[in-house]
């Protein structure tokens, strides 16, 4: 609903599905990224390709919070693929590990819960990431 969106100020969506339409795109200055996050196992097979697969939608989140802009992550529910997209986020953004990224985000929204392959994706990010550490953007500490 573009009245939710404008009125919670979002601009930027992250839509964690293959076939979920972009209702707004292109019109009223919301700005899309698909990321088909259910379809990792199709690229991601170690840390390296993890990070190579997540890269695009970081840069995405990234650029859209830099410029003070908001991001809402979507799926049907809310709770695997946007839940496990949130936690990913969290991983890049703040430095944690995957279960305490999980841990967080649960805290946060409790219908989380990365399922099937999804905690996999998570743990090859977080063995990437501990192969090429990242600079975080926040400490952990802010996400206690």
């Amino acid at each position: 609903n573009i009245d939710v969106l404008k009125k919670n100020g979002i601009t930027n969506v992250v839509n964690c599905t293959d076939n979920m339409p972009l209702y707004h795109e292109g019109t009223a200055g919301i700005n899309y990224y698909r990321f088909d996050i259910a379809g990792h196992w199709r690229f991601v097979k170690d840390g390296h390709s993890a990070i190579a697969f997540t890269r695009p939608m970081f840069e995405f989140v990234g650029g859209a919070v830099s410029r003070g802009e908001s991001v809402l992550v979507h799926c049907l529910a809310g709770a695997h693929r946007a839940g496990t997209t949130g936690c990913a986020c969290l991983m890049h953004f703040g430095g944690l590990e995957a279960n305490n990224a999980i841990h967080v985000a649960k805290r946060l929204r409790p219908i989380i819960d990365p399922i099937g392959t999804l905690p996999q994706l998570l743990q090859h990010l977080q063995k990437g990431y501990a192969q090429a550490p990242q600079s975080s953007l926040y400490p952990e500490t802010h996400f206690k």
